[in-house]
């Protein structure tokens, strides 16, 4: 392998131009307006508006005022103005005649004109009306016809593409706009459609003239556009109507705007061009008509806006097919050339499609795709061509991408047919590495799954990648890729829900989930969901069809679903739903246990509730095999598990058999299929971090903590952590708080200084900025003397009903004194009685629990429950005894009773619950699923009122909220009420598409504050190109594995590189420590921008190359030790590159089968100093490799590779910081 590439990714500069602000721009444009529809002095400015009313009410009272003198519907405009997004009691309003103008004047100065109530103050405003259309920075030019094709592919540069073949045409009405105002844009109108793309989106733009003269256009973009169709929902008369109503305008009211075609609505839409013309096609020739528009030229237009096209003579697209006829089919997948591919394997086809959907590979014509397709039906390159269209899928686009893997398949066929004597050697190496490597036992039972991002135009198949198994994959895995997970995103991979329509909802979405997706030529039928993946607008889907070669007929997906138990029983279709999705949810298999090894217990009720609801017991010996099975170094006093039909938690309890385990009716969601007796685990007991949240800030804020006290612990955190990136006391905090079980933290322990070291300091840097951005973004602020642990309750009944105790096997915590009192929650929080005050105790008989958190038995009403409607099946509960914290009053709880729910009747039964019922659920979920915005809406509210979370509004969003939460398995939706809508936002929101105003109360101090401190430096200029390199880290004896260390970096720097592009995460520290900074929209589709399951994704894959890596490392060194018996052993425990939490941010929210994975044991060859000692030499070899490679081009070398040693490299640490080099 050669020198890496860079991880710098490359973009189109644009020229940059200072946006002005939409009321300068106003300005701009009403300087320049002609003063039409009125006379000048016909404006009025009014001041001393009462609040909450709105523009039509006050029209409507002024002209009834100026009716009593003769002068009705004078008032023809309203309009209120605002600040930051609320109204300030101001208003302009606009009268037809002057008459009416001196009326209203002379009753202002006779004190005679009130409204409410309230004495209102009016003057002349002097001037021009405000613009009632858009200003002078959007223009529009008449487009006689309008031609899209798909890129040239034999052009040496993309400055002059040649003469293409248009696939589709359209000359009826076409407009194009260009919108240089908040969303820069380009936008073409034709026919009832439009599509529209940001400047961002356009690669190239070219600007010339056809043989008739006419001026062309050529606009090629990186990625497909966004469609839209004209909305026909209301005629002119009734859109009158509704305006004189001021129906969806708060504050303007104008019964005279016209909805011509330029101001129509427009809904989002599937493809415009009756087929998938759209989703292919990003080469778009605008032929303007002669009578254009005039707004200046269209060079001098697209200038102005920082778009600078080439003039140069080119040819434009030609047609051979009728107007308005696509020429690519809405199922077909490679651009129309479906049937060339068809005798290819699977697999290979399946590539095809990611590349195609991707734009990274396209046919101008279908001798292209038949030369393709011929170098890829060669089955001794079948292996080589499918790593070969993996590497073209995250490489940058390629002029020529044809021609490029057909030359790299020429290449391998000639490697392969050589018969040089090296190069058999060589293929043997290759070959011992490969099986080297198939015997490398997986350290997590992850599995290679393929994804498909359905978005409204495309599919877009995503390459294999390790993803977490469940228990439908392991059962089925001579079937497994007959499996896909689909998950629905818009064009841009951000959430669909920002498309919502009937369009995309009810032809793209529903049309899908009922009747199948075709990838790569296969048709993939629906499935089932996990809960995770409802939440996301995700599901299983999967291919009933036999394949060529398959020795077996696949089962049908009814089939799947009927072993996963008896559902029979679950008439509501949401729960029945979800209790087929706990078969996929991310577990690991354990320990099997036999049926006569599992009793059932009562639960524990009580006035209606059940207090151990979801928790049931497991003896002490079979919680040890279950940690040996998951290679755990102690045995976790709680697991969460799924066994057949049951789900929950079970916690360690003394005095039960040995392999036994009990659950509670509450467990038992359904009877399990018979032959599903694995221990299937998803997550087990571990300490993690206390944070606040927005959410628990705002609560605790109304209950009367300080604010000064939560800008004190972000001061402190802060100041922590800008320290940590120049001071080792620092660092060794910082992380020891927020990532204590890392490798870094083995390395600061070991001694290491992170401002001696660059790859140590760029993990602490990492790890600052992304607690920077989540202060910015979720107010998350660290809580020392706090907690956050799962849940379960005491089997002992030792513990009243306002008790609580916990204990942690982390000897950094210095828990509370008995008696002391603690707050305890559980997030999501928005009832001010979510927050409970509790005692905390330290009774004797719960002294075998660690990592939990325990609650009482006894009691009118259990706390959990109490607590967000919590229970005790997982869920993870924060604890914190800082009394600076801790409220004074404890608020009365909510009563968390979910609505009925709906079943399905059938002639005065319940019937059975078919898939159709299941398929439009999940449609009607994700059309209906208000649970972000109803938590935005509490935010904006207890935020906006000086009573905060107390706020009768955040009260009735918390009884919604709880609603929305019930909707997955309830099936019943909440719905927003008019007057919870929102019009404004906080800034510290960052909401682009809403006005904003700055938020004083305690999440803006935060806000303000965390954007105020600046994301940490790339170290460059700290380390130069030494990267911290200290000689005395080289051992005598290195050379003996100085090549072997070579190549395999060079290795080690290729699969770094290829997970990297993957995940659009291009820094080495954020990639092993999992602390990345922002992931981009086609990772991650939510706010955030940190989905759990994209850093489940991202864990699994670097846990694979750091294990494969990592066993290398030791793949001699066992050898060498021979029997492991015939030595004494200590083991240490190797720990992942990442964190084990699923998310990486250590708050236990993450997908719960990461917890799973732990390292691989190793011996530590205390009874053998020879070996040691050899081990410790090639981790010397491995550290000079790396952090004295050099790139010609300059780039960070990938210097994490001899830490995947970390055991070898903290004992030369200690060597090297307690003895002279000599000594060694």
């Amino acid at each position: 392998m050669g020198k890496r590439k860079s991880g710098k990714r490359k973009h189109r500069k644009f020229v940059k131009m200072d946006r002005p602000s939409v009321e300068a721009a106003e300005r701009f444009a009403a300087s320049r307006a002609p003063h039409t529809g009125c006379q000048e002095g016909a404006h009025i400015f009014i001041t001393g508006i009462v609040n909450r009313t709105r523009p039509v009410e006050l029209a409507t009272h002024l002209n009834t005022v100026l009716a009593l003198h003769g002068l009705p519907k004078s008032v023809i405009r309203m309009e209120y103005l605002t600040k930051h997004g609320m109204h300030n009691g101001m208003a302009l309003a606009t009268l037809d005649n002057l008459d009416a103008f001196s009326k209203i004047m002379t009753l202002a100065a006779e004190s005679s004109v009130s409204f409410k109530g309230r004495l209102l103050r009016v003057k002349q405003q002097s001037g021009p009306p405000p613009p009632r259309t858009r200003d002078g920075s959007t223009s529009f030019f008449n487009v006689a016809l309008l031609l899209l094709a798909v890129p040239p592919t034999n052009a040496p540069s993309e400055v002059t593409p040649p003469t293409a073949a248009a696939k589709w045409s359209t000359s009826s009405d076409v407009l194009l706009e260009i919108n240089g105002r908040d969303s820069r844009q380009i936008a073409l109108e034709f026919d009832v459609f439009r599509v529209e793309f940001p400047f961002k989106l356009v690669k190239q733009l070219l600007l010339f003239h056809d043989t008739a003269g006419n001026t062309v256009l050529r606009i090629r973009l990186h990625s497909p556009p966004f469609c839209f169709r004209r909305r026909f929902d209301m005629d002119d008369l009734a859109a009158k109507v509704l305006q004189q109503m001021d129906i969806g305008s708060q504050f303007v009211w104008d019964p005279n705007a016209s909805p011509d075609a330029r101001h129509s609505k427009w809904d989002r839409s599937i493809d415009a061009s009756g087929g998938s013309v759209f989703a292919h096609c990003t080469v778009y020739d605008a032929v303007l008509s002669s009578d254009s528009s005039t707004n200046g030229s269209l060079r001098d237009v697209l200038k102005r806006f920082g778009m600078c096209p080439s003039m140069q003579y080119s040819t434009p697209l030609t047609i051979y097919k009728p107007i308005g006829v696509p020429l690519i089919p809405t199922h077909d997948w490679s651009g129309g050339h479906d049937a060339v591919f068809a005798v290819l394997p699977f697999d290979i086809r399946y590539m095809l499609h990611s590349l195609v959907a991707a734009h990274k590979l396209w046919f101008q014509n279908i001798d292209e795709a038949r030369k393709l397709a011929r170098a890829l039906s060669n089955e001794a390159l079948h292996d080589a061509a499918i790593g070969i269209l993996e590497r073209i899928f995250i490489e940058y686009t390629h002029h020529d991408p044809v021609a490029k893997i057909v030359q790299a398949l020429e290449e391998e066929a000639t490697a392969i047919g050589s018969d040089d004597d090296g190069e058999d050697e060589q293929n043997e190496d290759d070959e011992d590495e490969a099986d080297y490597r198939a015997s490398v036992e997986p350290l997590s039972q992850a599995s290679l799954n393929r994804r498909v991002l359905v978005t409204p135009l495309r599919i877009c198949p995503q390459p294999p990648e390790a993803d977490s198994s469940n228990r439908i994959l392991r059962q089925f895995i001579q079937f497994k890729d007959h499996f896909v997970r689909v998950s629905f995103c818009d064009e841009n991979f951000g959430s669909i829900l920002q498309a919502r329509s009937d369009d995309i909802f009810e032809n793209r979405i529903r049309a899908i989930v009922c009747n199948g997706v075709v990838v790569a030529g296969r048709k993939f039928v629906f499935l089932a969901y996990s809960n995770s993946q409802l939440r996301e607008q995700a599901c299983w889907m999967y291919d009933e069809q036999r394949r060529p070669g398959e020795a077996q007929t696949p089962p049908t997906a009814a089939f799947i679903r009927e072993s996963i138990g008896d559902l029979s029983g679950i008439s509501v279709v949401g729960k029945h739903a979800a209790r087929l999705g706990q078969a996929f949810s991310s577990t690991s298999k354990s320990v099997r246990i036999d049926s006569s090894h599992v009793r059932t217990v009562a639960d524990v009720e009580r006035n209606g509730y059940c207090f151990s609801d979801g928790c049931g017991r497991i003896s002490v010996e079979l919680a040890k095999q279950a940690a040996q099975a998951m290679r755990l170094k102690t045995v976790p006093s709680a697991f969460q598990i799924r066994y057949g039909g049951s789900k929950g938690v079970v916690s360690v309890t003394l005095g039960l058999e040995e392999t036994r385990l009990d659950l509670r009716p509450s467990l038992n969601k359904f009877p399990g299929n018979p032959d599903h007796c694995d221990l299937e685990i998803c997550s087990f007991s571990k300490t993690m971090p206390c944070y606040l949240n927005r959410q628990i800030i705002m609560l605790l804020s109304a209950l009367g903590i300080p604010d000064h006290y939560f800008m004190t612990l972000l001061d402190n955190m802060i100041k922590t952590m800008d320290e940590a990136l120049h001071d080792r006391e620092a660092a060794y905090k910082l992380v020891r708080a927020n990532a204590g079980g890392s490798y870094a933290m083995r390395m600061l322990e070991a001694g290491l200084d992170p401002m001696n070291d660059r790859h140590l300091w760029q993990f602490v840097r990492a790890l600052r900025d992304r607690l920077l951005v989540e202060l910015q973004i979720k107010a998350r602020i660290l809580v020392p003397s706090g907690i956050s642990l799962i849940g379960i309750m005491d089997e002992t009944e030792s513990l009243l009903p306002e008790h609580v105790f916990f204990q942690s096997t982390d000897p950094n915590i210095v828990l509370p004194s008995p008696g002391t009192r603690v707050a305890v929650g559980r997030s999501p929080c928005l009832h001010p009685g979510d927050i409970r005050v509790l005692k905390f105790v330290k009774p004797p008989e719960l002294s075998h629990l660690y990592d939990v958190i325990v609650f009482s038995s006894k009691g009118d009403r259990p706390q959990p429950n109490m607590m967000s409607g919590g229970d005790l099946d997982g869920d993870i509960f924060f604890a914190i005894w800082d009394q600076g914290l801790i409220p004074r009053e404890v608020y009365p709880a909510m009563n968390y009773m979910p609505p009925p729910p709906t079943a399905i009747p059938h002639g005065g039964n319940l019937s059975h619950v078919a898939v159709t019922d299941i398929q439009n659920f999940f449609v009607n979920y994700i059309r209906n699923d208000n649970l972000g915005r109803i938590a935005n809406a509490y935010v904006v509210f207890a935020d906006m009122n000086p009573s905060g979370s107390l706020s009768p509004e955040c009260i009735q969003l918390a009884h919604l909220h709880s609603t929305a939460v019930d909707f997955a398995k309830a099936g019943v939706p909440a719905e927003i009420p008019r007057n919870l809508m929102l019009y404004a936002y906080p800034d510290f929101m960052e909401n682009n598409h809403k006005e904003s105003y700055p938020s004083r109360k305690v999440l803006g101090q935060i806000y303000h504050r965390s954007k105020a401190t600046k994301l940490g430096a790339d170290g460059r200029s700290r380390f130069s190109r030494s990267n911290g390199f200290d000689d005395r880290m080289v051992l005598p004896g290195h050379e003996e594995f100085l090549e072997e260390a070579e190549q395999l970096y060079y290795q080690y720097m290729g699969d770094l590189w290829e997970i990297a592009v993957r995940y659009d995460v291009f820094d080495e520290a954020e990639l092993v420590s999992g602390f990345v900074r922002q992931f981009s929209r086609k990772v991650t589709r939510n706010k955030a921008n940190y989905h759990t399951d994209t850093v489940e994704r991202l864990h699994l894959a670097m846990e694979e190359l750091t294990s494969y890596y990592r066993d290398m490392f030791w793949h001699d060194i066992d050898e060498d030790a021979g029997d492991a018996e015939s030595w004494p052993t200590a083991y240490e425990r190797h720990d992942s590159a990442l964190q084990v939490d699923g998310d990486g941010d250590g708050d236990g929210d993450g997908d719960g089968a990461s917890h799973a994975r732990k390292g691989r044991w190793r011996g530590d060859f205390e009874g053998n100093p020879e070996l040691e000692w050899r081990a410790m030499v090639k981790a010397s070899a491995w550290y000079y490799c790396a952090y004295t490679y050099t790139d010609d081009s300059g780039y960070e070398p990938y210097l994490s590779f001899p830490w995947l040693a970390i055991g070898p490299m903290c004992k030369i640490l200690n060597l090297v910081n307690s003895t002279p080099p000599a000594a060694s």
